[in-house]
């Protein structure tokens, strides 16, 4: 009879050696699930930054091609309405000194 009371005995401890196992397993499958989990939102959230850069990156492409166009144009209107002047200038006075300069422009 005390032979059976201690191969129970035995087998107790063994199976509350194996649960307490099987506890510490679980939890670390769930550490590493929580931790693969949260790395792959951490790397969606940093795509999802460089994507929005890009996209904002490229409106301020579009932005600053559109400024340039812009002063490009105003520029050129400047330089034409600049050489107007200097040409009506030479052309109302007859001994001009800036021949030189109308006929450069």
């Amino acid at each position: 009879m005390y032979t059976f009371f201690d191969k129970f005995c035995a087998a107790i401890v063994k199976l509350e050696a194996v649960n307490i196992t099987l506890d510490y397993v679980q939890k670390r499958v769930e550490e590493t699930q929580n931790s693969k989990s949260t790395s792959v939102i951490l790397n969606v959230h940093l795509l999802m930054e460089k994507i929005q850069s890009c996209l904002n990156s490229s409106k301020d492409k579009k932005n600053s091609q559109t400024l340039a166009l812009t002063v490009n144009s105003a520029q050129v209107d400047t330089v034409t309405a600049d050489n107007n002047m200097s040409d009506s200038a030479c052309e109302s006075q007859s001994d001009c000194d800036c021949d030189s300069f109308c006929d450069e422009a």
